[in-house]
């Protein structure tokens, strides 16, 4: 009896070690193979970027937060360039990653900044979505300093204070947005020195791009093509686009800290002379519109004498709710053309 319990202990042991050997070599296998992916991605690397140090290579590929961040082993650099962000303890690196995930390629974009070792870094994005699948023109034209592939994005010193910044074009299934971002030494992070500042594209087969830098009555900042909305803080637009979109210019606030909204962008600056008289009726018949709710709209509506000094008045008839009941409403816009008062 005892002879067949050892025989058995001896037997279970057996294969417990053959297992747990078996278990070890397809771990040592998967550790082969992945330093094998490793050190192929490292020569495509090293090939595509020979002026960077192979060190800097090695440290990217080895880092052991690469799983947490892309929980995949096909991994590849397909961008990366030294440049000077202002993000402390070492040189630092903006880096754009190809992965394959659920069997399609995606990029991820991440900064670091690197010594001996990875001393910081930032996660930007993942996903990117890449200009040239929204427009079929050269949208980063006209923005300086080093373009980014498939993002949207460029590196250079928009400010003159020489620390550079990410700055270009962000499309989203939420709207599309201009992106100014800046390392942020309180928050250890990049963040975003736009105000809500929208863009459109203004044709989507010739152009123009909807951003371009340019000095504007005295002022550096940027001129962009958005969609008008009442609640901006500035005067409404004169020069309507198809009802809808008008050319702003933006420019530091620095009392806010951000860039801003700061004026309609006259290409004519004599037309700064117009007055509220000037705007279409169109343009108040989308105000009107735009203010009612999603049951409401305008049946119909004329102007009457103006009840503001310098503005104009609308008498309308509104319907609401599926019944259409009818009212009859005053609008009133003051002469910045913006809606003061509605009866």
């Amino acid at each position: 009896m005892y002879k067949i319990g050892f025989g058995l202990i001896f037997i279970i042991l057996f294969f417990s070690t053959c297992s747990n050997k078996k278990n070890d070599k397809i771990e040592i296998e998967q550790n082969l193979e992945r330093k094998e992916l490793i050190i192929s991605e490292e020569l495509l690397s090293i090939e595509k970027f020979p002026q960077v140090e192979r060190r800097i290579i090695n440290l990217l590929y080895l880092w052991e937060e690469n799983e947490k961040f892309f929980n995949t082993h096909h991994l590849e650099i397909i961008f990366m360039e030294k440049v000077n962000l202002g993000i402390p303890s070492g040189d630092n690196w903006v880096v754009l990653w190809k992965i394959l995930d659920e069997n399609r390629y995606n990029n991820c974009l991440i900064i670091y900044s690197i010594s001996d070792k990875i001393e910081n870094w930032c996660y930007y994005g993942y996903g990117i979505i890449n200009p040239n699948d929204e427009t079929n023109f050269d949208i980063m034209k006209d923005i300086p300093g080093i373009h980014i592939p498939e993002t949207g994005l460029s590196i250079f010193d928009i400010n003159g204070d020489e620390i550079e910044e990410l700055v270009g074009y962000e499309f989203t299934g939420l709207g599309n947005d201009i992106i100014i971002n800046s390392y942020n030494h309180k928050e250890n992070k990049m963040v975003n020195l736009c105000k809500s500042i929208s863009f459109d594209i203004v044709d989507k087969n010739n152009g123009p791009a909807p951003l371009e830098f340019i000095n504007y009555r005295g002022k550096e900042g940027f001129k962009v093509y958005m969609r008008y909305g009442y609640y901006m803080n500035i005067p409404s637009p004169i020069n309507l686009i198809n009802n809808t979109f008008a050319w702003y210019f933006c420019a530091w606030d620095e009392s806010e800290k951000k860039y801003i909204v700061m004026e309609e962008f006259f290409v004519d600056e004599t037309e700064l002379e117009l007055s509220i008289y000037n705007y279409p009726l169109e343009y108040f018949e989308i105000q009107m519109n735009d203010f009612l709710s999603n049951t409401s709209g305008l049946r119909n509506f004329q102007e009457i004498n103006p009840r503001v000094e310098g503005g104009r008045s609308f008498l309308a008839t509104v319907y609401h709710g599926p019944t259409r009941t009818l009212s009859e409403e005053i609008f009133e816009f003051d002469q910045n053309g913006k809606m003061i008062y509605i009866k």
